[in-house]
């Protein structure tokens, strides 16, 4: 299937956030997965809280050592 290229700015950020979300669920770690993807866990972690609000719902259970594990519905 062919995907159209995304016309505008938000559409390509919203497909990095996807990425970024299937990086962390991965790695299993936000530390991790920022290390795979060269850049800072801060700025990773920020990126997959803008697509928790975005779609209205947390995708990771956070601990306070770092870890993340995707949500069971």
């Amino acid at each position: 299937m062919i995907y159209p290229k995304p016309n505008n700015q938000r559409e390509t950020m919203d497909l990095m956030r996807l990425q970024y979300f299937v990086a962390v669920a991965e790695a299993g770690s936000f530390s991790r997965a920022a290390a795979a993807l060269h850049m800072s866990q801060p700025a990773l972690s920020r990126q997959v809280l803008l697509l928790e609000k975005e779609v209205g719902q947390r995708l990771f259970e956070r601990t306070e050592i770092g870890r993340a594990s995707c949500r069971e519905r």
